[in-house]
């Protein structure tokens, strides 16, 4: 479970996200909206201890995560996946480089079994024949879904979608969407799922938290979200 308390987060003075608190349930889908620039991203990567907040706490599993030291944050980030806006892809790297990164950097394993998970976790995203590709020779949707395969190679506990379909056609939007799904499923994991999109809203179906003007006004389940009489969530609904 992650446990959000009295957040405030800024920027050289300026005040993004005002003394916020949201609970996170565990191995459930949390779907954090808002309008573009509101302040869901920055605080999903104030949760990956991106960004320091002005005051207020994390906690992951009960731990304050400000007040790890360097090394145990690492091995937080090893529970805590994030799959970013633009895939993060290292363009001087193959698919299969990309996807191997996280294990080589924090595990022991042979190159064959690196080979092994890697090929695995490609095939699960449907991209078994893309492993000597470079990212340049992918489309959107494929980036997403190698992005994805190198998050979830770790096995994490959690993890963090930051615009999932963004910029991608609502076909495969659509897969993304169903991807997610499937990963929640297989892994159990913990998901959250920053958005502005309304259809990726309505197809994840999951619980909703709202950001608006710095606070969080909403939180609750989609079916109390989409039926809310805030003026504000009708306005987010009508406009998105």
């Amino acid at each position: 479970m992650i446990e959000i308390k009295n957040l405030t987060v800024g920027f050289n003075g300026d005040t993004v996200l005002e003394n916020i608190s949201l609970v996170i349930p565990q191995n459930e889908i949390t779907v954090i909206v808002g309008r573009s620039g509101c302040g869901k991203s920055v605080l999903m990567k104030t949760i990956e201890r991106l960004f320091y907040p002005f005051s207020g706490k994390i906690f992951v599993d009960g731990i304050d995560i400000f007040s790890l030291k360097r090394k145990e944050m690492k091995e937080m980030r090893k529970r805590l996946a994030m799959l970013f806006q633009g895939s993060a892809l290292l363009d001087s790297l193959s698919v299969f480089q990309n996807v191997a990164l996280p294990l080589y950097e924090h595990t022991d394993l042979s190159e064959e079994k690196i080979f092994n998970k890697v090929t695995e976790n490609l095939k699960l995203m449907g991209l078994e024949d893309v492993l000597d590709k470079m990212p340049a020779e992918l489309s959107g949707g494929m980036k997403k879904r190698v992005a994805l395969a190198r998050a979830i190679i770790l096995k994490p506990e959690y993890i963090i979608y930051d615009e999932p379909t963004t910029g991608l056609d609502p076909i495969i939007a659509d897969e993304i969407i169903k991807l997610i799904l499937k990963m929640r499923k297989a892994y159990n994991l913990t998901s959250i799922i920053v958005t502005h999109d309304l259809d990726c809203i309505r197809k994840i179906a999951g619980r909703v938290a709202m950001i608006h003007e710095k606070k969080i006004i909403f939180d609750g389940s989609y079916n109390e979200f989409k039926n809310s009489a805030d003026i504000r969530v009708q306005s987010f609904m009508r406009f998105s």
